[in-house]
This record gives C-alpha cells, structure tokens and sequence, in this order.
C-alpha cells in the first residue's frame, strides 16, 4: 500500500487528504467515517506518523473549485479534461472510502462510455503515436449526465468534510 498526501482546493482553502493507492484506491478516514483532514502539509505528516504510514512524493493539487463552479454554472465548455477525468475517479474513491459507493453514479454502467470519452481526452503520454491531440466532445445530454456525476460526487466529498 502506499500513501500520498493529496492537497484539494475546497471552498477558498485548501485541505491536506491521505490518500492511498493499492488494489483499492481511497482516503484515510476517522472512525466516525468522516476524512482525516488536515489544514497544512505538515499536519498530514504528523497525521501520517502517527498511522505509521509512510508517505510517497506528494499528489498534484485537486482543484474542486473549479469543478464545483463549472456544475453549477450553465457553460457547454468544459473544464480541463485531466481535472474531470481525476475528479470522477477521487469521487469514486471518495465514496468507496465513506461507504457511499451505491450513492455514486460515476459507478453506473451507463456512464462508462463517457469516462473513456474523458480518459481518451487526457491526452496521457505514451497512449497516441501521433502529434495529434484528442478533443473531447460530448453533447448536451452528456454534459447534463456529466454534471449530474459530478454534481453526487461533490456532494459525497461535502459529506466526509463536514465534521
């Protein structure tokens, strides 16, 4: 198992996640199945030490702001399709984490096609042999289904915040 520390921007701050990555993928939660959040990066090591986890190079910052802004917004243009695509898959960890995975819909059968379409737009290095880079393009009724996704996403993350 290994362990990161995950900084996400939430609500004008920004919160420290221990996030860990196996077969599983989740974060480290408290008894009361709530996140076991810090405020600096220094208190994620003290809450890292004093697990005993031994903590990995840190996580690229997760910007839910931007996520959060854009579902509540009535824009056709999508964010980043990196930010999406990494925030559908933390909102699935997110829940798996807080017992909540039945309330995701990101886990809906329905949705995969979409996930690849977001996967495919990463551009990810190593997957495309040509200069070309790949456009995501959903239509309306996909980004109605995007925002719904992220939107019950968003509020799982909310429910293991609010302490």
């Amino acid at each position: 198992m290994e362990y990161f520390i995950l900084p996400v921007s939430w609500e004008k701050t920004t919160l420290y996640l221990i996030y860990f990555s196996n077969d599983d993928d989740g974060v480290i939660t408290s008894p009361d199945q709530k996140f076991a959040l810090a405020h600096s990066r220094v208190e994620a090591q003290a809450l890292a030490k004093k697990r005993n986890l031994k903590l990995q190079e840190d996580m690229e910052l997760l910007d839910l702001g931007v996520i959060q802004s854009w579902v509540n917004s009535r824009s056709m243009r999508l964010p980043e399709a990196n930010l999406i695509y990494r925030a559908w898959n933390f909102f699935g960890d997110v829940a798996t984490s807080l017992k909540l995975a039945d309330h995701y819909l990101g886990y809906d059968e329905d949705y995969i096609s979409l996930h690849d379409e977001l996967f495919w737009g990463c551009n990810m290095p190593g997957l495309t042999q040509s200069a070309e880079r790949y456009e995501v393009d959903l239509s309306q009724s996909e980004i109605r289904n995007l925002r719904s996704i992220l939107r019950s996403g968003l509020e799982i993350f909310r429910q293991g915040v609010n302490q």
